[in-house]
């Protein structure tokens, strides 16, 4: 996508509305989890889907790497390590100091210990998980991913990630926001696939040719249900071809 689209800053948008209104509830990291009803419900909702969106969105928006040859692909992967990596690793850096200093007023202590877990995605900040994450993701892409195999590499997503998990368990290595990158892996291929025929997929929501499709699956249906009544009133109870007729109800549209 060069260029710019309404849609998909809408929905950025929407998503960025959602994970800061998903991190607005402090006891949400407490061990007895958030206490009003309410605030819950409103942060399950949050983390139902804002996530995926924000990699969905983020698979979309880079469909360029499918076309790119291997050095264009190489270029493409440093310019994502200076936009993604060198600030996570920056500003994790200088965000250390202070969560030192704070940490006994912290859910989750922060220990100088765990410093060499940055290049794991264990960030003293830990909201830079998604800049590690989407650089892990694009990396892979890039390196295996091209038009013809995207199917392919949605299954392969949790086939690895079954696998990381098995290693994991048999070991006892901790491979910590690796597994959230390849569990949001999927998404972003997704949204690859979708970013593909972007343009396409807009055409049809905007000119509302999904009305038309609609119009016409209703009507060969509902010529199909009466020639079977015509051929078949002799031999059948009507209703029970009725019985099919409440499906047929969300696809009425009044004429105008």
């Amino acid at each position: 996508m060069k260029e710019r689209s309404k849609t998909i800053d809408a929905a950025r948008g929407i998503g960025i509305i959602l994970v800061v209104l998903g991190h607005c509830f402090p006891d949400a990291a407490s061990s007895t989890g958030i206490s009003e009803p309410l605030a819950s419900k409103i942060f399950d909702f949050c983390y139902t889907f804002h996530m995926p969106l924000m990699f969905f969105i983020a698979g979309v928006v880079c469909v360029k790497i499918l076309t790119l040859d291997n050095k264009g692909r190489f270029d493409y992967i440093k310019s994502r390590f200076t936009r993604l990596i060198i600030p996570y690793l920056l500003i994790g850096f200088a965000y250390m100091p202070f969560k030192l200093v704070l940490s006994s007023f912290a859910h989750q202590p922060y220990k100088l210990n765990t410093l060499p877990l940055i290049l794991f995605g264990e960030n003293p900040n830990g909201g830079l998980w998604f800049l590690y994450a989407l650089f892990l993701i694009q990396l892979f892409t890039a390196k295996f991913a091209n038009e013809k195999n995207l199917p392919l590499m949605i299954f392969l997503c949790p086939v690895i990630l079954a696998s990381l998990n098995a290693f994991t368990e048999a070991t006892g290595l901790n491979f910590y926001k690796v597994f959230d990158a390849f569990s949001y892996c999927q998404i972003f291929i997704l949204g690859l696939w979708f970013g593909k025929d972007f343009k396409n997929y807009m055409y049809i929501l905007n000119n509302r040719i999904y009305i038309y499709i609609v119009r016409c699956v209703r009507s060969a249906y509902s010529r199909g249900r009466y020639a079977v009544k015509f051929f078949m009133r002799d031999h059948w109870n009507f209703k029970r071809i009725d019985f099919y007729k409440p499906l047929s109800k969300p696809f009425v549209m009044s004429r105008r």
